[in-house]
């Protein structure tokens, strides 16, 4: 007998071997309790009786996970019965009354090609099983079924694998596990943007070096499973895994995209970043999409930080070359002074694994620039002695050419007071290191010094065409304010120093620049409250400490500051 025939779902047919003996009481035993167990599992729900008679039953499972559990289980609960006679099989199956004989004798052919208690699956079930999450998927190519002419692709399943290839472990790059967003509703039209969106940023993604990115091929069919980032993190690795849903208001073609993204820690379950975007569908089909520009920027960025946090926390001897590098670059960008300290003791970790590494040199020698800039010491000549001797040490080295000589150049400007020298640096390294984007960035603030505006500009803007997603993409925009102040163009500065601040508010000497470039617009107003929100960050700066301590103080863009500073409501001081 059968009943009306079940939504479309998971079938999984139960029989026995043609071959064995239906009427001897073992047998028939067997069958019997897999029948018994078969109606517990369709009346504990999530399954319909699709089909029942002498030789075969049929349930179809709304959920494929569903019916592959029963599948493994079957044999277990009725393991004391001579089961070695049963056969199983499952495929997916349609809600089409006229078809319904035809599938559930394709599904008893299907299963008579089993040898054991393994089930036996179909070319549509396969399409849609994550092998080896799902199951171990052994194919065993064009199968002649009883009873059909043409051969047919069949597929044997194993149990899942229990042990994932990959597990998180603390000295990789941050592994990162794109969720395509869902749909807030179904709508056909616009059912692609959440895979489209994954693809464009994980391309954009791609072009970073300090993030490992999962392909999207790997994590599509995860984005709609329960409990996703649990199984990203099992099954792909996922140190960080973003995840959303999106919804589209609005006519096709012409609506508005509305996305709400969150990045969730995988080691913790703790979420380290939340976002909405809105844009217009156009703009998330464009090339140069303004949407998937800013999803990638501060996905790489949320990442990022949240490694260094945790970075932060373990011990610096447990750490790769990789993390130790990371806290050191990382740590010193900050404003904290244990941050600070802790970056060079990162460093020098970095440099007793490997005493000839032109980049741990590089970035020391950076260290020994910031401290004086920002009034960390009182022996200015014996850090410039130091930042000397760790630039020296770059350029001896063979493994960050590019990224030495732009230091040097960085110590010249900023702790020699040599500007020619420094702006002579530069500019070959520009030459010989054409893709190293702090070159392009120290050359053009070099260059904004000697009021070179246009020039300035220019190495500006191309420091942030060779890394728009640059962990130090604050200090990218902040110096690129500089340039544009002294090309006259108030409103490029001031929107570069908006976006600075929105990544790192504790940087002075961003704020210097806003406030100057709200001076030059004469948003006086503006750029008072500015200034009190400098001296909330920073109580007792004067004008005086920029004069000592800025490289910048003493040309003609140091001026412009000094007078912005100074109408904003900055104290004079001595």
């Amino acid at each position: 007998m059968s009943n009306a025939c079940a939504p479309n779902g998971t079938a999984l047919y139960l029989t026995l071997d043609e071959a064995g003996g239906w009427l001897d009481a073992p047998h028939h035993q067997a069958w019997s309790c897999a029948r018994r167990q078969l109606e517990r599992q369709v009346a504990s729900g999530g399954a319909h009786w699709w089909h029942r008679s002498d030789i075969g039953l049929c349930a179809v499972f709304d959920h494929t996970t569903d019916a592959l559990r029963c599948a493994w289980r079957l044999p277990q609960l009725a393991s004391a019965q001579p089961s070695d006679h049963w056969r199983l099989s499952l495929d997916t199956v349609a809600s089409v009354p006229s078809t319904q004989g035809a599938q559930v004798a394709h599904l008893h052919a299907l299963a008579q090609l089993g040898a054991d208690r393994l089930p036996l699956a179909g070319h549509r079930l396969r399409d849609a099983l994550l092998d080896p999450m799902d199951a171990q998927v052994e194919d065993l190519g064009l199968c002649h079924l009883k009873g059909q002419m043409a051969p047919e692709r069949a597929y044997r399943l194993h149990p899942p694998s229990r042990h994932p290839g990959r597990r998180a472990r603390a000295n990789d790059l941050p592994r990162l596990v794109l969720l395509a967003p869902q749909a807030a509703y179904d709508s056909p039209e616009h059912r692609a943007f959440g895979p489209l969106l994954v693809d464009r940023v994980s391309h954009q993604l791609g072009r970073s070096s300090h993030v490992r990115v999962v392909h999207p091929l790997s994590s599509r069919s995860l984005a709609a499973r329960s409990q996703a980032p649990l199984v990203a993190q099992r099954w792909l690795g996922a140190d960080y895994v973003l995840s959303g849903s999106y919804r589209v208001v609005g006519q096709q073609g012409a609506g508005t995209l509305q996305l709400h993204l969150s990045l969730q820690s995988a080691r913790d379950k703790t979420p380290v970043w939340a976002h909405s975007f809105q844009a217009q569908v156009g703009d998330v089909l464009s090339s140069d999409s303004e949407l998937v520009h800013a999803m990638s920027t501060g996905v790489h960025h949320a990442v990022l930080h949240a490694q260094l946090d945790w970075t932060r926390q373990q011990p610096l001897r447990a750490l790769s070359d990789y993390a130790l590098l990371l806290n050191g670059v990382g740590l010193m960008h900050r404003s904290a002074p244990d941050d600070f300290g802790v970056a060079r003791q990162a460093l020098l970790g970095l440099l007793e694994r490997h005493p000839n590494m032109g980049q741990a040199h590089a970035w020391l020698a950076k260290w020994h620039v910031l401290r004086v800039t920002r009034a960390l010491t009182q022996e200015p000549e014996h850090e410039a002695a130091s930042a000397d001797a760790h630039a020296t040490a770059a350029m001896e080295a063979n493994d960050a050419a590019g990224l030495a000589r732009a230091m040097q150049g960085f110590v010249r400007l900023h702790l020699r007071r040599d500007l020619p020298g420094a702006l002579a640096d530069l500019q070959a390294c520009t030459q010989e290191h054409p893709n190293e984007p702090l070159a392009w960035l120290f050359r053009g603030v070099a260059e904004a010094f000697a009021d070179q505006g246009e020039t300035a500009m220019r190495a500006s803007q191309q420091a942030l065409a060779l890394s728009p997603l640059d962990p130090l993409l604050y200090y990218f925009e902040s110096l690129a304010a500089s340039s544009a102040l002294v090309q006259g163009d108030a409103g490029q500065a001031r929107t570069w120093c908006e976006q600075s601040l929105r990544r790192h508010v504790m940087h002075l000497s961003t704020h210097r620049a806003y406030i100057t470039a709200l001076w030059m617009q004469g948003e006086r107003v503006l750029a008072q409250h500015a200034a009190r929100q400098l001296l909330r960050l920073a109580p007792g700066y004067t004008v005086a400490q920029f004069v000592r301590t800025g490289s910048s103080a003493h040309t003609r863009l140091g001026r412009c500051v000094q007078a912005a500073l100074t109408d904003a409501g900055i104290p004079v001081g001595h």
